[in-house]
C-alpha cells in the first residue's frame, strides 16, 4: 500500500465539504486526506515511508539515546 506509514498505519481519510443551501446543510465535495509521507533510510540502511509525526518522535528518541 503506497499512502500508509509504516510505523503508526496512518492512512488516508475520506472527508467533505457542506454548504448551507435554504438552511440545510449539503455535503458538496468527497476529497480524501492523506498523510504527511516521507521517505526515512533507517540505520540498518532499509528505507521505509512513515509520517512526519512519526518522524518526529522518533527523532525525539533518537537524541534521547544519544544523551
Amino acid at each position: 500500500m503506497a499512502q500508509v506509514c509504516e510505523f503508526c498505519g496512518k492512512k488516508p481519510r475520506k472527508a467533505s465539504t457542506y454548504k448551507k443551501i435554504r438552511s440545510k446543510y449539503n455535503p458538496t465535495n468527497a476529497y480524501f486526506q492523506k498523510p504527511n509521507l516521507k521517505k526515512v533510510k533507517l540505520l540498518n540502511g532499509k528505507k521505509i515511508k512513515i509520517c512526519t509525526s512519526c518522524w518526529k518522535k522518533m527523532k525525539k528518541e533518537l537524541l534521547k539515546v544519544k544523551k
